[in-house]
């Protein structure tokens, strides 16, 4: 948990891009970029393998030592406590190692998703020239090839529809107009 407290704060100290660098640069400066979702994710791999770990080497270890303490020999006892600390040790370098595994991986899903989020923002502002760049390496590249194909679409319907309104009316359409026979381009 430490680890992942010290990666945030660091992660959050990094100097603030302007916006054209976060949704276009290809290197991001921050690993933690969704926090929330990176965070929660580690902590379910990091759960799901100490479960999985430990569960079934602690039984084993259990009656392992059960059956050691029966000899009832000093070195024993001490080999038991060095044991133990080894074991303590190596828990905590595989737990370090699966939370930044963990982080590493959602990084590759946080990163293109925040990307996604950026894109939207500026589509929905407006700007229909925009694109998603996802990093090569990244997950979701299906995803930023339909989100591009859909923009590229956007904008040809609306230039189309700029174009039609643009087109100055016949003089056959524009006494129709004045009575409503002509809607839609179509007339009635």
């Amino acid at each position: 948990m430490f680890i992942m407290r010290l990666l945030l704060r660091e992660s959050l100290k990094s100097p603030r891009r302007t916006e054209q660098e976060k949704l276009f640069g290809q290197r991001r400066r921050r690993f933690i970029v969704k926090p929330r979702l990176q965070l929660k994710i580690a902590f379910i791999a990091l759960v799901s393998m100490t479960l999985a770990g430990a569960v079934p080497f602690g039984v084993f270890y259990f009656f392992a030592v059960e059956e050691l303490v029966k000899f009832n020999h000093p070195r024993i006892q001490m080999l038991l406590g060095r044991v133990n600390y080894a074991l303590l040790a190596g828990f905590a370098v595989s737990c370090a190692t699966v939370a930044l595994a963990a982080l590493y991986l959602t990084h590759k899903i946080a990163g293109p998703l925040y990307r996604f989020q950026k894109s939207m923002e500026a589509v929905g502002r407006g700007d229909l020239t925009h694109t998603v760049k996802i990093r090569k390496g990244d997950e979701l590249k299906d995803i930023e090839i339909s989100f591009n194909e859909m923009i590229k679409n956007l904008r040809e319907k609306i230039l189309a529809g700029e174009k039609l309104l643009a087109e100055p009316i016949s003089e056959t359409e524009a006494p129709r107009l004045k009575r409503g026979e002509v809607a839609d381009g179509k007339a009635k």
